[in-house]
């Protein structure tokens, strides 16, 4: 007998699926009516399968904890661990030192206000380096004519960046936690979407020209999880 635990999805589908996360989440989704037999037996069957994927996701760096923050916890900003000081205050804000991030909040300090708080530092943060990193791209790379018709920094849940068809660029706040270089690959991959909006040889050339190294730094990235 397997030993996972697992989420089963009914759906109107003909065959069984099984999902892995990075975050060690195993989904299955499986036809209407499927016996759980049926789907223990897969999972049986699979099993040295889904060990191994679950193995390799141990490398996998969650970037947002799944619990509460703590006193001393370690925290990311651009790339470097500051251990996190709560402290209580008259008002609710976050100072950055060399030394520390410490969050003040007003009493009593509770797990949701820590976690709004440094959310939102993290998205203003995000909004002031992306706003001026995206600038400097497009400077420095002015010859292949660059120009998105709109910025936006916000926190998403599954990717890391978009650009629209009308040239809207958007990029995850997340990637303040990280170093430099993953936000200036990330940029750069959805500025050149304004010249091909697809992952097609010509996306990739355009890609590699600018960020010679982009698959090393794309590969180091998907060891992040931002879900």
């Amino acid at each position: 007998m397997n030993s996972f635990s697992y989420k089963t999805i009914f759906t109107k589908r003909k065959t069984i699926s099984i999902i892995l996360s990075p975050t060690g989440k195993i989904t299955i989704r499986a036809p209407y009516g499927t016996p759980k037999k049926t789907i223990e037996d897969l999972l049986n069957k699979k099993a040295d399968w889904i060990q191994k994927h679950l193995t390799k996701y141990t490398d996998y760096h969650r970037l947002t904890p799944d619990r509460a923050y703590r006193n001393g916890d370690p925290v990311l900003f651009l790339g470097r661990e500051y251990p996190l000081k709560l402290s209580e205050s008259g008002s609710n804000y976050i100072q950055l030192s060399d030394t520390n991030i410490e969050a003040f909040i007003k009493a009593p300090i509770e797990d949701n206000k820590v976690r709004m708080i440094l959310e939102k530092w993290y998205l203003f943060q995000a909004g002031k380096v992306i706003r001026c990193k995206v600038q400097d791209i497009i400077t420095l790379h002015s010859r292949y004519g660059f120009s998105p018709s709109e910025i936006v920094t916000k926190r998403l849940k599954s990717r890391w960046g978009s650009c629209s068809t009308r040239g809207r660029i958007t990029i995850n706040s997340e990637l303040i936690k990280l170093e430099m270089r993953f936000l200036e690959y990330v940029i750069i991959h959805e500025l050149c979407h304004l010249k091909y909006h697809n992952h097609g040889k010509d996306f990739y050339r355009l890609l590699e020209q600018i960020v010679p190294d982009y698959k090393i730094v794309r590969q180091e990235l998907r060891k992040y999880i931002i879900e």
